[in-house]
């Protein structure tokens, strides 16, 4: 169902058609239909197993009345065929159905201004028919190879498992460091950028971009030794303490039991947990900076600079459009010394250029540009705003000194995010706002922007018009050569080159746009990270069911032998509330530890991306977080509820 979905996006013509006018899309939905195919490939292996589990006596009785293997096999296979057809039929007919629901979510997300219409898409029904029978045959074999690959009494005695028994000393060991090594792991992230920093300085920079892989290393192989020892140790412990009494001998042993035979299953989940919430995550936090980003460069409607004004004032009078509110402003570009530091561990000190704005100036913006605060400010400080201050979540700092051309010293009384306009329209710099007087004083090269709001009704074609008319240009080519000499700054910012007909490393040039607009940004940063969190969003859901359906059919193998059990302490006068409470414990038990160090995997996980990269779109993984614990709850209440059914009818 959901792969033809995704499949059928790519074909629905109006969608494709709209949506490539900011972003294609068939790279991303046919990327999202290959990780859709892996995890349906993991789940029917899963199903698969425990479909030939669950037939061990059927197949021992077909073995004794002297059924040879590859009838046996034939039999499976016709049968997992004849199961597979009709679910693939029940999935198209679901996915035919679904299809619009699919269509009109990744609408929502790209905020596009189309219908969905219902269609049926035959070039993907025949994919998906082909796809889903190579996948049907793939595990379909591997039951069949279970069946050649073991003698009678070998397939008969992996309905009990294989539990090796492990020196005291070793579980010891490896028990203690499956745990010690997730903390190492979350250690790391929580220091993430300290010790990044550290160790480009003290080793290199290549080995410290190896620092996340490092971390996954760490989680992957603490989880794993978590399941295989640590799980085993803990029982071992409790087994020797107080606490092994009661019922608890027979709760502890039917743990050891699935535990033994489902460890690495286990391992697999918490990892795929893990991955699923990051990845969810990780989408949403880059779809709100990328949002929050067009924001703080786009704060009005246009921003223009005085060669393409009259332009674009021609073409919204044309159109009869009315500007709402407008202000010019003046900024002066000039050289600043300034020094950064990374998380109080290393410092950095360069030569660069920074947008004078007068204060009054400032004041005026405040009219057009939303959540501007009020500055108070003396001659000799200023306030920074800078695109780094908001992206990189406090990590980076300035220096609260700073010299400007001229040697002018300056403090820095604020450092804020810059939320004062697209810096292709000012050099690609930093802006600096500095009283009236202090502007005045200082040397530098002016030049005037424009910001306008306007009521525009239909955006997309007024910018159609707009990108005819008006060709955003560089301009204002300046020739720029600043050097550090101790505390000083040295060199030049001018119209003309001081090193004409000489070539040089040290002189740069520098530019910048005459013409930006919102809408365009704007449409394409919801187009592209719409379409990223859609298919993010589909697949990390879909992978937290997968794991929770595994986890369940799990369960249901290995609960004949359980149910047993039960029904003879039944049996021999054992109370039904005592049975109950070792059921309800002991499928928690089994449920929530993968679940539970998913989670916290997931977390560590975006705390090294927070680190680096600050956002607020953190929510929607507490939302996946909410749905993966009712999707594990409701399988854990299904799962006791089996067990409770069996009671109620055991005699």
């Amino acid at each position: 169902m959901i792969y033809y979905s995704f499949s059928a996006l790519t074909y629905n013509q109006p969608l494709v058609h709209r949506a490539n006018q900011n972003v294609r899309i068939e790279g991303a939905l046919n990327l999202g239909s290959v990780l859709i195919i892996l995890i349906i490939l993991v789940f029917l292996w899963s199903a698969n197993r425990f479909y030939t589990n669950k037939r061990i006596n059927e197949i021992w009785i077909y073995r004794l009345f002297g059924m040879r293997k590859y009838r046996i096999a034939l039999l499976f296979l016709r049968e997992s065929l004849v199961i597979g057809v009709f679910a693939l039929a029940i999935g198209l007919f679901l996915g035919v159905l679904l299809s619009k629901l699919f269509a009109m979510i990744l609408i929502k997300a790209m905020f596009l201004q189309i219908d969905s219409l219902f269609f049926i898409s035959w070039p993907s029904m025949r994919q998906t028919i082909i796809v889903f029978l190579i996948l049907l045959v793939i595990v379909s074999l591997r039951g069949v190879m279970t069946i050649y690959r073991f003698d009678l009494d070998d397939l008969s005695r992996t309905k009990k498992g294989k539990e090796r028994q492990t020196p005291f000393w070793l579980e010891l060991f490896f028990g203690v460091a499956g745990p010690l090594l997730i903390l190492c792991g979350y250690l790391i992230a929580h220091y993430f950028v300290e010790i990044v920093l550290q160790l480009s300085d003290r080793v290199s920079e290549n080995f410290s971009l190896l620092t996340p892989l490092f971390i996954l290393l760490l989680c992957v192989v603490g989880t794993y030794l978590f399941f295989h020892h640590t799980v085993f140790l803990l029982m071992r412990l409790v087994k020797e303490g107080r606490y092994y009494q009661h019922l608890r001998p027979l709760m502890i042993g039917n743990l050891r039991d699935y535990f033994t035979r489902n460890r690495s299953t286990l391992t697999f989940v918490t990892i795929f947990i893990g991955v699923a919430l990051a990845m969810i995550g990780g989408t949403a936090s880059l779809y709100t900076l990328g949002i929050k980003a067009v924001g703080e460069a786009n704060p009005t409607d246009y921003l223009v600079g005085k060669e393409a004004y009259p332009e674009l004032k021609a073409v919204l009078e044309e159109q009869k459009i009315p500007v709402t509110s407008e202000v010019s402003v003046t900024y002066k570009l000039t050289g600043a010394l300034l020094e950064q530091h990374w998380s109080n561990v290393e410092s950095d000190r360069f030569a660069s250029t920074v947008n004078l704005l007068k204060l009054s100036d400032y004041e005026k913006l405040k009219a057009v540009v939303p959540n501007l605060q009020t500055l108070s400010l003396a001659d000799d400080t200023g306030a920074l705003f800078t695109y780094w201050q908001g992206a990189m979540g406090g990590k980076l700092h300035f220096d609260r000194q700073l010299v400007l051309a001229g040697n002018k010293k300056m403090k820095l009384a604020a450092i804020k995010s810059d939320s004062l306009g697209d810096d292709t329209v000012k050099y690609l710099s930093d802006t600096l706002v500095v009283t009236d007087a202090t502007y005045q004083a200082l040397q530098g090269h002016e030049y005037e922007l424009h910001y306008l709001n306007a009521t525009i009704k239909d955006e997309n074609t007024t910018w159609n018009l707009l990108n005819k008319k008006i060709k955003a240009d560089w301009v204002g080519e300046l020739f720029m050569n600043y050097q550090i000499s101790g505390d000083k700054l040295v060199g030049y910012l001018d119209d003309q080159s001081h090193q004409v007909g000489v070539e040089s490393a040290q002189e740069t040039t520098v530019s910048r746009l005459d013409f930006t607009a919102r809408y365009p940004a704007l449409r394409y940063a919801r187009g592209q990270y719409g379409l990223l969190i859609f298919v993010a969003m589909f697949l990390g859901v879909m992978s937290l069911i997968a794991t929770g359906s595994i986890l369940l059919m799990r369960q249901y193998n290995d609960q004949n032998e359980t149910k047993e059990r039960y029904a003879l302490l039944k049996k021999i006068g054992i109370p039904s509330q005592d049975i109950l409470r070792v059921i309800y414990w002991q499928t928690g038990y089994i449920f929530f530890p993968p679940m539970l160090i998913g989670i916290c995997h997931a977390g560590f996980a975006l705390e090294v991306y927070s680190a680096v990269i600050s956002s607020s779109g953190y929510w929607l993984v507490g939302l996946a977080c909410g749905f993966l614990v009712l999707i594990y709850l409701l399988f854990y209440l299904i799962t006791v509820r089996s067990y409770l059914n069996f009671l109620r009818t055991s005699k």
